[in-house]
């Protein structure tokens, strides 16, 4: 079985990009997740689905933090 690909920073914008029904590329020159237009139903379902792939982020977390930048950060420490 092949080990699941590293969880990258390209990943990362991908996954956000995809619940917002953007291409990687549009969210360039965003980073407030809220004016990007994540709400709290997105965010529970981007923290459920990288828990499923291993990366142990929490909700609140994510909310107290206010960019993508600041939620990069604590994942890529925790990677």
């Amino acid at each position: 079985m092949n080990a699941p690909a590293p969880f990258t920073r390209a990943a990362f914008d991908a996954d956000i990009a995809a619940l917002l029904h953007l291409a990687p590329a549009e969210l360039a020159g965003q980073d407030d997740p809220l004016d990007a237009g994540l709400d709290s139903v997105r965010l529970m379902m981007l923290v459920e689905n990288w828990r499923r792939r291993g990366i142990e982020v929490g909700f609140v977390e994510l909310v107290e933090r206010r960019s993508f930048a600041a939620w990069w950060s604590l994942i890529a420490a925790r990677l």
